[in-house]
Order: structure tokens, then C-alpha cells, then sequence
């Protein structure tokens, strides 16, 4: 009697573990289910959505302008780079107060790197003495010219406060005026200082200085002997960048703006403006090559990053909706958003569109008045995906089991 009220017990529980097992396995496979039109479509009740927070939004319709897409690299601004350049033959070197730049090294600030004891022979010796001279003329010209201007500019000051007899534009000119023959002396007087530190037989040496940033070109050591003219030092800044981009064949837009997207960075748009057109002699495509200047912004661009330019066309605008960036997800290397179907229903689709400041403009895919998930979507991502490896986990076991 025990014996057989043991074997019942055991076939109870066994048939109580199977039956819970098959009920985990439908609630799993509860989650996931399909549309009217075959797509997978998540489960999620009132109670669960609240505890995940997710977030529902009605898409608009929206009138944008079409966009030309050209693809491109990332070059040097010229107008950011500084080239430091031997004055004259002679000796470099390096501050007793840093150590001499290198490759990669960023300078916040104007910087005295060394200087350049002058080599000179009696042809260079007599170039400079006359250079010399001339400069010397033109620090006293400049300071009588500075004399000049300083005094008609008081002048107009006191006439203009008095009874307006010299005007607000007269004003300004005179302003303007000394503070170009300011320049002027100064730069003069640069110039002096310059080479009569050259010419002193035991002097300190011509000063060696760069702007502030990035050394991008050291091909000159401390202790080494140079040429005049010859390349000391390159540094420059990368706020500033140009984007070259080749038009596919045929287009030509006369679009004077552009959206830069680098490689890496698609969630951001940089807007920038067009300032060549590379002569037809350098272009290498048989489009036509443009030129747009961008401010880099917090991003850190370098030339010769792969980007694409979004240029405007004269065309007639295009309807369809902007999904917000909160509402995208990435899964498969593909972009995707949650629409809403039903109650507690919600369907992963594709986004394939351009994108814009508020997110991914897209004209085929979602419509208007549509409800997406704008926050929430990942763990909506995370479920489907759980789900659906549960569920071929399952499957496997079971056809294992019945072989």
C-alpha cells in the first residue's frame, strides 16, 4: 500500500513539472506573436510598460527639402595650420624652460620653443645689415605716421563730444586709422629687434615661437644645423576643418550649405558652409568636387576621417515624418523603432531615411499619426530578443528529445 501511495506521489510530481514547464514555455512564447501582415509583434501589458516607463508619441507630418548625398574626406583648413620657418642659417635650440615639441603634443598657448643662433658668412651678414636698415626706416616712418593719426583721432574725438562737429562715421575712421599705423609700428619694431639679435656676434639668439595647437610636423631636432627657410615646426588647429565631397556625375546644386556626417559620429549632423569648388585640373571623380568649412565642435575630427555631405536641391519638398533620436534602436547592424499596433502591441520596423537635427526623416515605412515608442525601445529590443532565443532553445531541446 505505502509502495503504490509513493509511486502515485512521484507520477504526481512529475506530471506537476512537466505541466509547469509547458506553462513557462506558453507564457514565453505568449510574448512574441504575429501580425496581420507576418511580423513579429511584442507583448507587453499596462501594468509592465508603466514599470519600464515606456513612452508612446504620435509622429506628424512633416515638408522637408530633398538632399543630394556626396561622399567625401576631411582636409586641413589652411587659414588653422602655422608653419615655423628658419629666419636665417644657423643653430636650433631648444628653451632651457620645456623640453622641444613633439608629434601629437597640443599647445593651449602661444609657446617660445627655442631659439636660432644665426651662421652667418659676409654675403648673409651684409643682407642683414641691410634689411636692418630698411627696417629702422620703417619704425620711424610708422611712428610718425602713429604720431599723426593719434593726434587727428584726438582731434575728432573732442570735435564729435563738443557739438557733433566731426561725426560718429568720421569717428571710427580716425580709430581705425590709428590703430593700423599701431600695427604697423609694432610690427616694425618686431622686425628690428629680430635682426639685431642676429647680427649680435654673443647674442641670445633669434626667439623661436608658435601659436597654440596641435604639432602635427617636427622635422627638425635641438643641435641641428638649418638652412634659412627651412621647416622648423607645423602646428594646427582642428575646430576648424574642410569637408571635400565629389557630387555623383550630373548633379550640380547651387546649395551654398551643407550637413557633414563623419564616420562614427551618424547620431550627429555638422552644419557648414560651402567656400570652393576644386578647379577641374585636381578633381580625381567625374563629378564636381565641393569644399565646405565646418566647425568641429566638441567632436574629435581629424583629416582624412570618411564623411558624407547632405546638400539641399532646388526640388520641391517632401512629406513624411521625422522618428525622434530617443526612439531608434540598432540591432543586426541595421536602425530600427517600435510602432504601436495594438493596446499592448508593439512591431520593430526598419528606419531607413536621412538623418536630420530632430532624428531620422523617413517617407516610406511609418505614417502619420502612428503611435512610436520613444522611450522604452530597448528594453522592448531586449524581451524580443530574449524571447526568441527561449523559444529556439526550446524547439531544439524538444526535437532532440522526439529523435
Amino acid at each position: 500500500m505505502k509502495r503504490w501511495l509513493v509511486e502515485a506521489l512521484l507520477c504526481l510530481a512529475a506530471c506537476g513539472e512537466r505541466e509547469s514547464a509547458h506553462s513557462g514555455q506558453s507564457e514565453k512564447k505568449s510574448r512574441l506573436s504575429r501580425g496581420s501582415k507576418g511580423e513579429i509583434v511584442v507583448s507587453m501589458d499596462s501594468e509592465t510598460q508603466k514599470r519600464i516607463g515606456l513612452v508612446v508619441a504620435v509622429l506628424d507630418e512633416v515638408l522637408l527639402q530633398p538632399e543630394i548625398v556626396a561622399y567625401g574626406r576631411l582636409v586641413e583648413d589652411p587659414s588653422r595650420s602655422f608653419v615655423l620657418r628658419a629666419p636665417v642659417a644657423g643653430f636650433v635650440r631648444r628653451a632651457k624652460e620645456r623640453e622641444w615639441p613633439s608629434v601629437g603634443e597640443t599647445l593651449t598657448e602661444p609657446t617660445r620653443i627655442g631659439t636660432l643662433e644665426p651662421r652667418l658668412g659676409a654675403v648673409e651678414r651684409t643682407d642683414l645689415e641691410s634689411r636692418l636698415a630698411l627696417a629702422r626706416a620703417e619704425v620711424e616712418s610708422s611712428q610718425a605716421a602713429r604720431a599723426a593719426a593719434r593726434a587727428a583721432f584726438e582731434r575728432a574725438t573732442r570735435l564729435n563730444a563738443e557739438n557733433k562737429t566731426v561725426s560718429d562715421r568720421d569717428l571710427q575712421e580716425t580709430e581705425a586709422r590709428l590703430k593700423s599705423e599701431e600695427a604697423r609700428h609694432k610690427a616694425a619694431s618686431d622686425i628690428v629687434r629680430t635682426l639685431e639679435s642676429a647680427l649680435e656676434p654673443s647674442g641670445a639668439g633669434i626667439p623661436l615661437g608658435v601659436p597654440g595647437g596641435e604639432v602635427v610636423e617636427v622635422p627638425v631636432q635641438p643641435d641641428q644645423i638649418v638652412e634659412s627657410g627651412e621647416l622648423l615646426l607645423r602646428v594646427t588647429r582642428f575646430d576648424r576643418l574642410l569637408a571635400k565631397v565629389s557630387l555623383p556625375l550630373g548633379e550640380n546644386p547651387q546649395a551654398a550649405t551643407a550637413r557633414i556626417i563623419a564616420l562614427g559620429h551618424e547620431d550627429r549632423s555638422l552644419p557648414a558652409q560651402l567656400v570652393a569648388r576644386a578647379p577641374r585640373a585636381e578633381e580625381k571623380t567625374p563629378g564636381t568636387t565641393l569644399l565646405f568649412s565646418l566647425n568641429t565642435g566638441r567632436l574629435p575630427l581629424r583629416p582624412g576621417e570618411p564623411v558624407k555631405a547632405f546638400i539641399p536641391t532646388g526640388a520641391g519638398r517632401q512629406k513624411g515624418v521625422i522618428i525622434p533620436r530617443d526612439a531608434v534602436v540598432r540591432f543586426a547592424g541595421r536602425t530600427w523603432a517600435y510602432a504601436q499596433i495594438a493596446e499592448g502591441g508593439f512591431s520593430r520596423r526598419e528606419v531607413e531615411g536621412r538623418l536630420v537635427d530632430a532624428g531620422w526623416f523617413v517617407s516610406s515605412g511609418f505614417s502619420p499619426g502612428e503611435r512610436i515608442v520613444t522611450a522604452g525601445a530597448q528594453t522592448l529590443l531586449s524581451e524580443e530578443v530574449k524571447a526568441q532565443i527561449q523559444i529556439e532553445s526550446d524547439d531544439t531541446e524538444r526535437e532532440e528529445k522526439e529523435r
